[in-house]
């Protein structure tokens, strides 16, 4: 999964196709209080988190400038995440 993700991001443009069609729907699901710690599970370029996991490091390149005082982690199918335990108020997986 890892390889489409990579080739995906390096020609994407910035954005998966579906994103501004789900973002209207899925912001209101967001917490904005602030303090608060969301991880985004498969964050693609870190449109909306605090700390970003995704597969991709073509992806977490372009989170990182978008978003330079955020953590972003590149995680690897069926391996432990780089998260200690209640490090996050929330996890947002859009899929």
């Amino acid at each position: 999964m890892s390889k489409f993700y990579e080739k995906y991001w390096s020609e994407a443009g910035g954005y998966l196709n579906d994103f501004n069609l789900k973002w209207p729907k899925l912001k209101k699901f967001i917490p904005q209080e602030k303090g608060i710690v969301i991880v985004d599970f498969g964050c693609g370029n870190g449109q909306i988190i605090k700390v970003g996991l995704d597969v991709s490091k073509n992806a977490l390149e372009q989170a990182r400038e978008i978003l330079p005082n955020c953590k972003f982690y590149k995680i690897e199918d069926g391996e432990s995440l780089p998260l200690e335990n209640n490090s996050a108020d929330e996890v947002f997986i859009d899929r």
